[in-house]
């Protein structure tokens, strides 16, 4: 790599972070219901793409066999973001709680809010469930996302840039490949 190509990925980064912090700060917080739409969106990718899913992690490892990749990686996938959704309106609301006696009458709450941009590296072992679990975590808690799949699952990686991107625009969820450099 030449010191050339290297700044210009690194601006390249750097562009897609920054529109991902204007967006960020242009709709933030996320209401519940696009919080719920966008786990939606994910969810129904998965189930749709089970196929082509398997067809690359398989490529990637050389045969690993369908039925591991949809036991150890697409179920609970499909599992948790499912609890995402049953239980995200509760874990969002507002959380009351108690106030020092010296302050009554007065009243404290927990708002939780989103950090804004978060950046996920995913790992090689398990690329789909190591890359798309901690995205759908990321999305319920209103973040907006800059996913780095592995290198060394390079078929799994092309899917999930172009899948990811059919269904987020790339200031709400982007994803770069590319090695450790």
């Amino acid at each position: 790599m030449t010191s050339q190509s290297h700044t210009t990925e690194v601006a390249e980064l750097n562009r897609i972070f920054q529109a991902q912090r204007a967006a960020f700060e242009q709709h933030a917080p996320l209401s519940c219901a696009r919080r719920l739409e966008a786990l939606d969106a994910l969810l129904q990718l998965v189930l749709s793409s089970q196929d082509a899913i398997t067809d690359a992690i398989n490529a990637d490892f050389g045969q690993r066999a369908a039925i591991e990749t949809r036991l150890l990686e697409m179920f609970p996938l499909i599992n948790e973001i499912r609890h995402i959704k049953r239980h995200l309106a509760r874990w969002i609301r507002p959380r009351s709680v108690p106030v020092n006696w010296q302050f009554l009458p007065s009243r404290a709450y927990v708002l939780y809010q989103p950090l804004g941009v978060v950046g996920i590296v995913g790992a090689w072992n398990y690329p789909l469930l190591l890359a798309l679990s901690p995205l759908a975590e990321a999305l319920a808690a209103g973040n907006h996302v800059l996913l780095k799949p592995s290198e060394n699952a390079p078929r799994c990686a092309a899917w999930l840039q172009q899948a990811l991107a059919s269904i987020f625009p790339p200031e709400y969820v982007a994803v770069v490949e590319g090695d450790r450099d």
